[in-house]
């Protein structure tokens, strides 16, 4: 099986920051909003529930509290997915 290239970068970006939004990923990509938006479905991310879905991290990067919640510089992240999951 073959390295993605493009896999390994937003490992890297991950690995830097914890945290990446979508625009980050743009730049690092140099590729299109949709083209992003591809990228970030075939991957297994969890996105935040707060600063309207902005930003994105990979599994083992968020330590989950008893709670299942994870904050980062304010960004917050729960195991569950969204909010509504989260509350439930």
């Amino acid at each position: 099986m073959g390295k993605n290239p493009e896999k390994e970068l937003i490992q890297g970006l991950v690995e830097k920051n914890k945290i990446f939004s979508i625009d980050s990923l743009i730049k690092s990509l140099e590729c299109s909003h949709r083209t992003a938006q591809r990228k970030l479905a075939s991957l297994d991310v969890y996105t935040s529930y707060n600063s309207n879905g902005k930003y994105y991290t990979l599994p083992g990067i968020p330590k989950f509290d008893e709670n299942g919640l994870w904050e980062f510089n304010g960004v917050r992240f729960s195991k569950y997915g969204n909010l509504k999951s989260t509350v439930i």
